[in-house]
């Protein structure tokens, strides 16, 4: 990959959360605290849902085509397939969003349609991971900042127009997914052309194999998409469940203070990828380890830093009106840690056998401490939540590591995020 597409390629992966940063402000001073949870409950559950519509073919399709290239269309046809089947599901919940939240008929038929495109987020799944089989990395970047741009551009105009409510911003969304999967269908359509026949008679050749029918294909596929969505919920299950227990006013606060472990587990997936990219080679048990001390290092550090800066910045920002936010900062930053702790444990789970199961017995323990906790009232839910995932966390790596987890070695996390020292071979620790 040159320099300029690396370039293009990183700034796709920051660019969601890039925009979910500039737009916050505006949408918060727009919509106010309730509008603001309207749509932080509108989003978040649409991110399940896309969660849901990738049915787990992403890693597949990227092994699969990586071996095969001539098997991309039989995938793309399958991804087709299923959203179609998904797309009625997607409706349904929509219309049960719009009738919890009380949205007006013009805001219920704009989310039917944002919906709707999620359940065809398998198709942008399997063009993305197709395309990086095929070295077309950049594409997927491009697309990604295709989105953001539209995004904020729509959300930056409509708020200097006055124009900036529930439905408009649904619609930015919409049409900002919409352009980030037709980016991806021109790019595949231009690295298909050449090769019509070969693709079509790959794709008759999978059609009649039975190791590739549907059944089959969900059941490889399952592993991965399971440890996905357990993955997704454990992001979002503060904003899911404090939508079940609070108003729409609470939502709304949290979720400009739900920004700071947002960004927080965007960090520690950098670090994770950067890990496998400078020391791919390392030992599950030394990975595990390292990772668990440097995402809990950023943790601390990011709390340190992030929540007195959100403290004296959330009136600025977001308006005196979400001056309350500041009350849920603690429980913000148990999140952030709470996710520190977690996400090597995804990370440790997923290369291993039946990793959906063990994460759920993870996971669970945690998500059942937070409900209880959203009995009584938001901020002791949102604080269980958050203490539940670093206990969790950190008895699973305990059981792996003993006290070596608490023996923090600075030169070895260096040297595996770096890689000066060079890449090791499975079940090597570096000195």
């Amino acid at each position: 990959m040159s320099r300029a597409g690396g370039a293009v390629h990183l700034m796709g992966n920051l660019a969601p959360l890039l925009s979910g940063l500039i737009t916050a402000p505006l949408t918060a001073r727009a919509l106010g605290a309730v509008g603001r949870g309207e749509i932080t409950l509108l989003i978040t559950v649409s991110t399940i849902l896309i969660t849901v519509g990738t049915f787990g073919l992403g890693w597949l399709v990227r092994d699969a085509v990586a071996h095969d290239p001539f098997s991309v269309d039989y995938w793309r046809r399958k991804a087709r397939l299923l959203a179609v089947g998904l797309l009625p599901v997607a409706i349904v919940i929509a219309l049960i969003m719009a009738n919890w939240l009380r949205l007006t008929q013009w805001e219920t038929i704009v989310t039917c349609v944002f919906y709707g495109i999620g359940a065809f987020a398998g198709t942008r799944s399997v063009e993305g991971s197709a395309l990086v089989s095929l070295g077309k990395t950049t594409a997927l970047g491009f697309a990604n900042v295709s989105y953001a741009t539209l995004v904020v551009g729509m959300t930056v105009g409509l708020f200097f127009m006055g124009a900036l409510d529930v439905a408009n911003l649904i619609i930015a969304n919409a049409l900002g997914v919409s352009v980030q999967m037709f980016v991806l269908w021109v790019v595949m359509r231009r690295t298909r052309r050449g090769s019509l026949t070969a693709l079509a008679q790959r794709t008759i050749e999978l059609r009649r194999d039975p190791a590739h029918s549907t059944r089959q294909v969900l059941k490889r596929a399952g592993v991965a998409w399971r440890t996905q969505l357990v993955d997704a919920a454990s992001l979002r299950a503060d904003t899911l469940l404090l939508g079940g227990s609070a108003t729409r006013q609470v939502v709304g606060l949290y979720s400009v203070v739900a920004l700071l472990p947002q960004m927080a587990f965007a960090v520690y997936l950098t670090l994770v990828q950067r890990s496998f990219a400078r020391s791919p080679g390392l030992a599950p048990e030394v990975r595990l380890r390292v990772l668990m001390q440097g995402c809990m290092i950023t943790g601390i550090v990011g709390c340190m830093i992030g929540i007195p800066l959100a403290y004296v910045g959330i009136p600025w920002l977001f308006g005196p009106d979400f001056t309350a936010a500041r009350q849920y900062l603690l429980p913000g930053g148990l999140m952030m840690l709470g996710l520190a702790a977690l996400t090597p444990v995804m990370v440790d789970l997923s290369r291993r056998p039946k990793s959906a199961v063990m994460l759920l017995l993870v996971f669970i323990p945690a998500l059942v401490v937070g409900v209880l906790g959203f009995l009584m009232n938001p901020f002791l839910g949102i604080t269980l939540l958050g203490l539940g995932y670093i206990v969790a966390g950190i008895a699973y790596s305990t059981s792996k590591l003993g006290l070596k987890l608490f023996a923090i070695d600075f030169p070895l996390i260096f040297i595996v995020f770096t890689g000066r020292r060079g890449q090791w071979g499975a079940g090597e620790v570096p000195a």
